[in-house]
């Protein structure tokens, strides 16, 4: 039974006694100017303190799609380091749409960002992130991203099947004449084009059913997004809906609006000389209307950048408050031993959100292994199966070289992700007398010292 405000009754949730910890964080709309509708975002500007299993846990606390935290810059060519939780997959990703356009608006309110500056630079999971912000005097108005060039995917040709799938009809599809495709600008989405405004609203995604069609095409079983070019009031380029396996709908997908435009073009849908003026008005059918802008620079010889773009709108603000007291350490208190894979800037990038340098060392008693992983996570970011492994053999003779990095707690809990059972996380003492991590071969890892 609850009571009111200050009744004893009412537990403060922290356990009592002991210290806590309050992280302020703001609320925002994203793809929008109006409170209430686009794509909700959470945004923690001092998350100082928090694991990444905490952060996990804020996100699911917010219940938002996504949520991000916001570091002081690590990397050099970098003015922010961005953290991106996800809820619906429950772990942290490397890039989305709607987080860096809002983020860079929570920063430019906070004052963290000086007016009238031009570009940022993001220190995301899939590397550095050029945001390009647009202001009206000391207010930012528009904020744009880039993405990566766009990778066009196999087709589905079995148009029945993927209308059955959606729960419309083989005409609403067929009138368009264009390809049922899978494209990525970074993260792949099955475009679905069909004729009307009103077919993009009776579709409802059988997730089991599209999942059959995907796997069996050889294809990435993510987002599903249908779209339509029928004109309407709003003057948008297209009127589109994303459909999830993790998620039932999502109200804005920049991931998937870079795709929209890059497809539109390559399919000579849009002409060179509008691509890079396109809107995608999506989140309609939930009641969360959201405008994503899309660039698209392109010549007759192909596509050479895809950018989208937005605005946010402050919702609320509020702070939320932890148990235990905040660690008293430097902001780098680990070393860990760095060589083979580890060393790898697309590794580094995706383990620690930058990259890393550091002195000179050895390892003695261990000698160089190459070791299969098998897990897709690992190859996807690493770009090979193959891997450089330490094993110990206790033999002085035998030398590991590396560097030695430099990182925080966090950073080595980050890196434990991707730890796989043939890999194992140990202390050991280098031959410059340091002491340090490494990732070893854990079927043959050094007694304890």
């Amino acid at each position: 039974m609850g009571g009111p405000a200050g009744d004893p009754r009412i537990s403060d949730g922290l356990g009592g006694k002991g210290e806590v910890r309050h992280y302020p964080y703001a609320h925002l709309d994203v793809f929008t100017e109006q409170p209430l509708t686009g794509n909700q975002l959470a945004v923690f500007l001092e998350p100082a303190g928090l694991t990444a299993e905490e952060m996990l846990g804020l996100t699911r606390e917010m219940g938002f799609s996504e949520t991000t935290f916001v570091f002081p810059a690590a990397a050099p060519g970098t003015d922010f380091r961005v953290r991106i939780f996800a809820l619906n997959v429950n772990r942290e990703i490397e890039v989305a749409g709607h987080p860096t356009i809002g983020t860079a608006f929570a920063l430019a309110r906070r004052g963290l960002i000086e007016p009238g500056c031009r570009r940022v630079v993001l220190a995301l999971g899939i590397g550095p992130t050029p945001v390009e912000l647009e202001w009206d005097g000391s207010r930012l108005t528009f904020a744009w991203m880039a993405q990566r060039r766009p990778e066009f995917g196999s087709t589905l040709t079995d148009v029945a099947a993927v209308a059955g799938a959606l729960g419309i009809e083989v005409d609403d599809i067929g009138p368009t004449r264009l390809p049922i495709q899978q494209v990525s600008c970074g993260a792949p989405f099955l475009l679905v084009p069909v004729a009307t405004r009103a077919a993009v609203d009776r579709a409802m995604l059988d997730r089991a059913a599209m999942a059959r069609l995907l796997e069996a095409a050889g294809l990435a079983r993510r987002g599903v997004f249908v779209f339509s070019l029928e004109p309407g009031d709003d003057g948008a380029t297209a009127y589109s809906r994303m459909f999830g396996f993790g998620v039932v709908e999502d109200p804005a997908t920049g991931n998937a609006s870079g795709p929209l435009g890059a497809y539109l073009v390559h399919h000579e849908v849009i002409p060179l000389e509008r691509a890079g003026h396109l809107v995608s008005r999506q989140g309609v059918k939930m009641g969360r209307p959201s405008e994503v802008h899309i660039a698209v620079a392109a010549s007759p010889a192909g596509i050479t950048g895809v950018r989208i773009g937005g605005s946010a709108v402050l919702v609320a603000e509020g702070t939320l408050t932890l148990p235990g007291a905040m660690a008293a350490t430097e902001a780098y208190p680990e070393r860990l031993f760095s060589y083979g894979t580890l060393q790898l800037e697309a590794v580094q990038m995706a383990t620690f959100g930058r990259r890393l340098t550091g002195p000179r060392d050895a390892l003695r008693g261990f000698e160089v292994v190459s070791l299969e992983i098998e897990d897709p996570v690992v190859v996807a970011i690493s770009g090979k199966a193959q891997h450089t492994m330490a094993r110990f053999t206790g033999r002085a003779s035998d030398v590991v070289s590396g560097t030695v990095l430099a990182v925080s707690a966090d950073e080595i809990q980050n890196a434990d992700r991707y730890e796989v059972a043939a890999v194992k996380r140990v202390a050991v003492t280098l031959q410059s007398g340091a002491r340090a991590w490494a990732y070893v071969d854990a079927r043959s890892t050094p007694p304890a010292d």
